[in-house]
């Protein structure tokens, strides 16, 4: 057997650890000379620096933001946060407080992949809950005589098998493709293969694209965007189906509305809430991202999720 056939095997397989299939990748990737597929491994077995560009699979993702709340007698009590109640140069992809990024090793993602709890957490820095009052939109309500206590971002544990499972796929594709161009090229004695065609197919697999679904062009996402002006919430509905959030959380986010319309009527201040979203319509936000992480709209637009906060942000007269 070659040293790419057993390579493909194992990373076609679940019983090697990933971080084992990089460093026998980095083998075939000098004996080759492909540094571009070197300096990948490198970022994925060391991790990547804070200043590094991260592959689309490790991030930014949009983040559930919850906070906890304490007030008189001992109450305390965990609310979601939109990004949307935050202030714009607050919610940007550049900070950390509203989206999630992978940086760690490989073997450390892949340790926390194979634990137990169904959610890790990140934390807002003291000095962030600290400035929380002045971070927020003017006019969003806050709760009653409550302040800010902690603010945590939830993570799936799912999400760092999915970064570990995306690694692996990729060494798997990269290796197939350099087996087709000759099996043996990575045998100690092999005759080695076309560099530029090698190139290619790494930029191909590791950097050529993104395990994201797209379901809009940027185009439509203007239009969506110019077509949702304050308080129009049919507009505001049209705009978020153009843009291809699913049908069903179209339905969920109408439900909400309607929820917080009915608590208004019951009694809540109708004209407070026509500074921000309501509980229901706040809980739908919050947890938007993990129901539909996964799709994006094409062109550099961003998530779904994204653009859906900010045109509710619109909606609501929020920017």
């Amino acid at each position: 057997m070659t040293t790419l056939s057993v390579l493909i095997d194992d990373a076609g397989g679940d019983t090697v650890p990933t971080a084992q299939l990089l460093r026998r990748s980095k083998i075939v990737a000098s004996r080759l000379s492909l540094q571009s597929l070197g300096d990948w491994i490198e970022c994925e077995l060391n991790g990547y620096g804070s200043g590094d560009e991260l592959p689309p699979y490790r991030g930014p993702f949009a983040a559930r933001i919850v906070g906890t709340f304490t007030g008189p007698f001992q109450s305390r009590y965990d609310t979601d946060i939109p990004a949307m109640s935050l202030k714009p140069e607050y919610r940007s992809k550049d900070k950390a407080l509203c989206f999630l990024r992978f940086h760690e090793s490989i073997a450390s993602l892949e340790t926390t992949a194979a634990g137990t709890d169904d959610f890790l957490y990140h934390g807002w820095p003291a000095d962030a809950v600290a400035m929380f009052e002045r971070m927020i939109q003017p006019g969003v309500q806050l709760p009653d005589m409550h302040s800010l206590f902690s603010v945590k971002l939830p993570i799936p544990r799912t999400k760092y098998v999915e970064v570990v499972g995306t690694v692996r796929n990729r060494i798997l594709d990269v290796m197939l493709g350099l087996e087709r161009l000759n099996p043996a090229a990575a045998d100690a004695d092999g005759t080695g293969v076309d560099s530029g065609k090698a190139d290619q197919i790494v930029n191909t697999y590791i950097y050529g694209g993104t395990n994201n679904l797209s379901v809009a062009d940027s185009s439509t996402v203007s239009q969506s965007s110019n077509a949702v002006v304050a308080g129009d919430r049919p507009g505001l509905i049209a705009a978020l189906a153009g843009i291809g959030l699913p049908k069903s959380e179209v339905a969920s986010l109408e439900q909400a509305f309607a929820q917080d319309d009915s608590e208004d009527s019951a009694g809540d201040d109708a004209a407070s809430r026509q500074r921000g979203p309501g509980r229901n319509v706040a809980a739908w936000l919050g947890a938007l991202p993990y129901r539909i992480g996964a799709l994006t709209v094409t062109t550099g637009s961003g998530t779904v999720a994204g653009v859906a906060t900010d045109l509710i942000a619109k909606h609501y007269g929020i920017t």
